[in-house]
């Protein structure tokens, strides 16, 4: 099993350590606060350079800008200029 996660890693797919080592610092903080509540982090998009990240909570989905503003602004979420 071991093994599999360790080859999984090598084919290109992104861990959750992945993820979260993207993140800034302002994120992580928000972020380990949303944690209370049931949301995760989905994804981490890059826009110019930095790191927006997608977190849900069910259905509900928002996104933490670098600064950590978090956003349910569903343009923002579909913007092509991810």
């Amino acid at each position: 099993m071991h093994h599999n996660l360790a080859l999984a890693g090598r084919q290109g797919h992104t861990t959750q350590d992945d993820r979260w080592d993207a993140l800034t610092s302002a994120q992580k903080t928000v972020l380990f606060g949303l944690y209370k509540y049931g949301y995760k982090l989905l994804l981490v998009n890059h826009r110019k350079g930095e790191p927006y990240a997608v977190v849900a909570n069910g259905f509900e989905l928002g996104t933490l800008d670098p600064s950590g503003k978090m956003s349910f602004n569903s343009t923002e979420l579909l913007s092509s200029n991810c």
